[in-house]
């Protein structure tokens, strides 16, 4: 998933450039497979949890840049989403080259929650979260 990456002054790139450095590193369908990753874990979880697969919520929280040279996070507020896309992606993607990163990466954070019955879940009820969550990597930067 990781290309390298000669760096450039972002302040420099025109709209173009930068659309096309974030399409070398950001592979077409990503979201789409992580979709999938989503729906499938979520029932991998059911089973492991031994829930029912309708009372298993796994919500969207966001995107997250971490800076891998640092460690910590490059950009120190999350990013609130539902659902993966190239585009929120790609606004975080700009705001760390911004920041001058040269090697971060950028991902989907999911949490885990679980509804006590049908009816909670239908009344609008909250449900239980469970601590647990997955992390989709979407995007790493890597400038040489």
């Amino acid at each position: 998933m990781s290309e390298k990456i000669e760096y450039r002054d972002f302040s420099k790139m025109n709209e173009v450039e930068r659309k096309a450095e974030f399409k070398l590193l950001c592979a077409k369908g990503i979201t789409s497979d992580i979709k999938d990753s989503i729906s499938n874990d979520r029932e991998k979880s059911a089973r492991e949890w031994n829930e029912k697969l309708h009372l298993v919520s796994h919500t969207g929280d966001g995107f997250v840049c971490v800076d891998n040279i640092e460690g910590g996070r490059g950009i120190e507020d999350m990013h609130a989403d539902f659902k993966p896309s190239r585009k929120g992606a790609y606004e975080i993607y700009c705001d760390a080259r911004e920041l001058g990163l040269k090697h971060f990466t950028i991902s989907f954070l999911t949490s885990y929650y679980i509804y006590l019955s049908i009816e909670d879940k239908f009344s609008g009820a909250y449900p239980e979260h469970t601590g647990e969550g997955e992390s989709y990597n979407i995007v790493e930067y890597k400038s040489i």
